[in-house]
């Protein structure tokens, strides 16, 4: 299969892959994930994203639009260039003939994905995602219907937001895993023998304040003052004690 790079963005490549059995535009991260989902987009405006040449500014615009919105996040969005013609007669003839066939077609798309992603070090997770864009929702609910057990349902805006949620609970530093909240005692996960271990020299030990029993400045204060009437009273008798005994 030809690939081509169309796309160079901050977190993710888009490349354009083809041979005669399939054609599809894929995001490829290359900086700071190192696993993603294959998820699939099914699109009706293809017609202006056939690979042409001799119109590259229209369609590096129209790429850029697209994946410029799940850059920052961990989603390998792969869009087939499929016909219009047969995408829309997914909703007016809901044929299953018409849904195997474009089942093969996007077993093709995902065994070459597959592909492309390994061969950029990038782990594939198990589960295919397909995007709910509220479109071919007949062919949807049969192509769920059928690989329940691996393909998952989702919005573009649902996988952000599971992305973000991620990024919220978890940052990970030189191998090291950081749980963030506000819980008095947090669930940190073990460490195992691939992360570093964490110097306990390093470590600060938490120190609870009870604000019930913190000193009042001037108590403190006052009672300098007395300590010091004691020791001048007593250093007074001592030295009328010793002139007594001279005398």
């Amino acid at each position: 299969m030809e690939k081509t790079l169309v796309i160079s963005l901050e977190n993710h490549n888009i490349y354009y892959l083809t041979d005669s059995s399939a054609s599809f535009y894929i995001a490829i991260p290359y900086k700071k994930f190192s696993s993603s989902n294959i998820t699939i987009e099914l699109r009706d405006d293809t017609l202006d994203l056939v690979f042409n040449t001799s119109n590259m500014g229209n369609l590096v615009n129209k790429l850029n639009d697209i994946y410029s919105k799940i850059d920052n996040y961990n989603i390998s969005l792969i869009i087939p260039v499929i016909n219009n013609n047969f995408l829309n007669s997914l909703n007016t003839n809901p044929d299953e003939r018409l849904f195997s066939s474009l089942d093969k077609a996007l077993g093709t798309v995902i065994n070459y994905s597959y592909m492309a992603l390994s061969e950029n070090n990038i782990k594939v997770e198990s589960n295919i995602i397909m995007v709910n864009n509220n479109k071919y929702s007949y062919f949807m609910r049969w192509f769920m219907q059928k690989y329940q057990n691996r393909c998952q349902y989702k919005t573009i805006m649902e996988m952000i937001m599971e992305n973000n949620q991620d990024h919220l609970d978890k940052v990970s530093s030189s191998g090291i895993n950081f749980v963030v909240g506000r819980e008095e005692t947090p669930n940190l996960e073990p460490i195992n023998d691939n992360k570093m271990q964490l110097d306990s020299s390093l470590i600060l030990d938490e120190v609870e304040i009870d604000e019930d029993n913190i000193p009042v400045r001037k108590e403190a204060h006052q009672a300098g003052y007395i300590s010091y009437y004691l020791l001048g009273v007593i250093s007074i008798a001592v030295s009328l004690v010793v002139l007594y005994l001279l005398l």
